[in-house]
């Protein structure tokens, strides 16, 4: 169970550790002299509309064929220069471009749920903005709503530093701040259309789901309801009757196509296995949420929070939780 430290009233700095742990190593293949080192840097100079929607796709994949093949060592070296490429890239930038670009901040995220968000820090108030923006593009907000559900849910230390220093900037709290991102999040969830993300959502709000905190309990009916419509895009009736959740790969469980026959392919395909969507069962998730909601709230808060929730919708969850 992950939990918000929202006792901090002082916004945290910003900066990575002293001992980053994706400082340089030693391993000399991917030396500051190499040529993907100076392929990558050189995204940087020349404009969007220079480099070309295809030639941007083609050195994100060669970005990202490196993230899967040298992980750790190729990060060691290159996550500077990662980051600013990516951030210098996403100014005046078409959607198309953009989704490619946060697809490939999604996957290194995927790969260093914990590490992963201090290396794009200096990406994530303006990810915070366009969840904010109501005119932006519905599929980049999408993107956004993903990537920050992604790092509330394995990582909501640094999540709440962020929220408190974009709150800083803004000159607001950081409270009012979190609770226009759950109004905006809970409100426009249906413009995630991919399962993966959706479930994404759903495990990243219901981790929340126990806070006793004004800002959550106030909007537990609606979390709730963003719960309930993902089970049931997720959750079909198994062999013996029960809900399972149809997204969970089981251990040892083969599931690699014939499509899926190049090394690259396989990488990836075991890096999204080992991802919580895939791990975590959404419903014994929800339902281990909700006692422990009772547990800290007592039966009568608890019962109204619930009193929250529509009684459509309350009828609906009642087959999840058996």
């Amino acid at each position: 169970v992950f939990f918000f430290p929202f006792h901090r009233s002082k916004p945290k700095n910003l900066t990575l550790p002293e001992e980053d742990t994706f400082s340089p190593g030693v391993n000399d293949s991917y030396s500051k002299n190499s040529p993907v080192y100076t392929s990558i840097v050189g995204l940087v100079k020349p404009s969007v509309s220079e480099l070309g929607t295809e030639n941007l796709r083609v050195c994100l994949k060669i970005i990202q064929c490196y993230v899967l093949l040298g992980s750790r060592d190729f990060m060691q070296v290159y996550s500077e220069a990662v980051a600013t490429c990516l951030l210098s890239l996403m100014t005046d930038i078409r959607t198309e471009g953009m989704v490619l670009i946060l697809r490939l901040v999604e996957l290194i995220l995927k790969a260093f749920p914990n590490e992963g968000p201090s290396v794009f820090q200096a990406m994530l108030p303006g990810m915070i903005r366009t969840i904010l923006d109501a005119e932006e593009n519905c599929v980049v907000v999408a993107m956004h709503l993903s990537l920050f559900a992604r790092i509330l849910l394995q990582n909501q230390e640094f999540m709440w530093s962020v929220i408190q220093h974009v709150a800083k900037e803004m000159g607001n709290d950081a409270d009012s701040l979190f609770g226009a991102l759950l109004d905006h999040w809970t409100d426009r969830i249906d413009i995630i259309t991919q399962p993966e993300r959706r479930k994404l959502s759903a495990l990243s709000l219901a981790s929340i789901l126990p806070q006793n905190y004004s800002i959550v309990t106030d909007r537990f009916g609606a979390i709730i309801n963003c719960l309930v419509e993902v089970l049931h895009d997720v959750c079909r009736l198994d062999d013996e009757g029960s809900m399972a959740d149809g997204l969970v790969v089981e251990p040892g469980t083969a599931t690699l196509d014939d499509s899926q026959d190049k090394e690259h392919d396989k990488r990836k395909h075991m890096l999204s296995r080992q991802d919580p969507v895939h791990t975590v069962c959404l419903k014994t998730y929800v339902v281990s949420q909700l006692n422990l909601c009772q547990q800290i709230h007592g039966q009568k808060v608890f019962e109204q929070l619930m009193a929250q929730v529509d009684q459509d919708v309350s009828n609906q969850l009642q087959p999840f939780l058996h």
